[in-house]
């Protein structure tokens, strides 16, 4: 993965849930606020594991209530398989222990589905903003 700080090509961004309407509502408020482009949307684990080889995204918004392989698990593989992709967890759930366990298992930071669209937009800039490392 590209260090987003040098680097003046848009951000590539993959938007991983499992309800349709939510990845257009993300892909929209992304692109809309010149976050980035939304390379891929998908629906399950195994499209995201397809998705990431084919669109070497630098950023993953993860679902963990995903169809197999879960959010969970998909974050040990694809931090075993994409050394240095950045993962964002995007989830409806806010109980202190799947945050402790997504950031436990990798990702840089957790966003609650349903909060001010805003604060995603913020959440995705900060993470992309991040040196890897």
């Amino acid at each position: 993965m590209r260090e987003r700080a040098d680097d003046q090509r848009p951000a590539r961004i993959l938007v991983a849930d499992d309800a349709e309407e939510l990845r257009a509502v993300v892909r929209l408020a992304l692109e809309n606020a010149g976050v980035g482009v939304v390379v891929g949307e998908a629906a399950d684990g195994e499209q995201v594991l397809r998705l990431v080889a084919e669109t070497d995204p630098d950023l993953v918004l993860l679902d963990l209530a995903m169809p197999p392989p879960d959010g969970l698990e998909l974050l040990g593989l694809l931090h075993e398989r994409t050394p240095g992709l950045r993962v964002l967890v995007l989830s409806g759930t806010d109980s202190p222990g799947h945050v402790d366990r997504a950031v436990a298992a990798g990702a840089l930071g957790y966003v609650v589905k349903g909060g001010p669209l805003r604060d995603l937009v913020r959440t995705v800039r900060e993470v992309l903003a991040r040196p890897l490392g």
